[in-house]
């Protein structure tokens, strides 16, 4: 199981293509390509419920939440 998205300057994006998009944006207007692919994964054992794993990832991700900007070139 696995969640990913990329993180630059205040934004968080899903879409690589639009991520591709604010990456050449930035290079023209603010002279800046520096940002962050996160990537969160989970292993599943045999038997463990989908749902209940990514409730507990999911619930990592908001802790992540708070601290990542301190990381993430803003």
């Amino acid at each position: 199981m696995s969640n990913y998205w990329f993180q630059q300057r205040g934004r968080i994006v899903v879409s690589e293509y639009r991520n591709k998009w604010y990456l050449f944006w930035d290079s023209v207007t603010k002279r800046r390509t520096d940002g962050a692919l996160v990537r969160l994964e989970m292993p599943l054992t045999a038997g463990r419920d989908i749902e209940a794993a990514q409730a507990v990832l999911d619930s990592f991700t908001q802790e992540l939440m708070k601290i990542l900007p301190e990381y993430v070139p803003g």
